[in-house]
């Protein structure tokens, strides 16, 4: 069982002994951050937070439909580049998130950094069986993952994708709809004359239930036709939470 051993302050030594072994882990334990987060993530979470603070004015609504415990999905509309800073400086614990596998090739310093925060690699444009099984694992053992189920930006609500559904029924974990307002307005260039903060909403939505809907699913036909549902009960709940000119194909 894991021995927590106050350093300084906010810093956490964790000791754990397993099968003979003693393996160390560092952590912060501040009443701000993230519960149950590496410490990679808490230097992030530490730094983006600053600096979104400083240009950005993000409000976060229903912060309490994020379950603290268990695997969870958060599914997410994506209309910026942003979008995935702005989820894990808004959310109360930590979020293991895919990204595309081009980022994990430009510079080892960097690919080491996200993987240590909990970001894995995924081939964009076919099936990758290895972050599947990998996205799979991190919910069994109780993570949240933080998902695009439209599988690219688009400035409003496009068809949404299966994926997302398919991995919360094989792990029956709930799904937290997630509305991102304002990202795409974010623009770095517009600051040449005059510094001002953009204004971001993060809005989270009631957790979808799958365990007993997805016992229905029988046949290959079924499960298909049933993913089909959760998945448009899914993008429908989203765009309930978006302004009607971001509902796109949803409204």
């Amino acid at each position: 069982m894991p021995v927590p051993r106050t350093v300084a302050g906010g810093l956490v030594l964790i000791v754990e002994r397993r099968d003979g072994e003693t393996s160390f882990r560092i952590m912060l334990r501040l009443p701000f951050l993230p519960r149950n987060s590496s410490f990679t993530w808490q230097l992030a979470y530490v730094a983006l937070s600053l600096y979104h603070k400083l240009f950005y004015r993000i409000t976060v609504e229903g912060k309490e439909h994020v379950p603290m415990h268990g695997p969870a999905v958060l599914a997410s509309n994506h209309t910026s580049g942003h979008d995935i800073v702005i989820l894990g400086c808004s959310s109360p614990r930590q979020i293991f998130f895919m990204a595309k596998q081009e980022l994990f090739e430009k510079n080892p310093i960097v690919s080491e950094f996200f993987r240590r925060a909990g970001v894995f690699p995924v081939r964009r444009g076919k099936s990758d069986r290895k972050a599947i099984a990998h996205a799979l694992k991190l919910l069994r053992d109780g993570c949240m993952l933080g998902m695009f189920p439209e599988g690219k930006r688009f400035p409003a609500l496009s068809e949404g994708k299966t994926g997302v559904v398919r991995l919360a029924l094989k792990a029956q974990a709930p799904i937290v709809p997630v509305a991102i307002i304002g990202a795409r307005d974010i623009n770095h260039r517009r600051r040449t004359r005059r510094w001002h903060r953009d204004r971001v909403l993060v809005r989270y939505g009631a957790p979808i239930q799958v365990e007993d809907d997805s016992a229905r699913s029988r046949d290959i036909d079924d499960a298909y036709t049933h993913a089909q549902e959760l998945t448009t009960r899914m993008m429908k709940a989203i765009a309930e939470m978006l302004p009607p000119e971001m509902r796109g194909l949803y409204a």
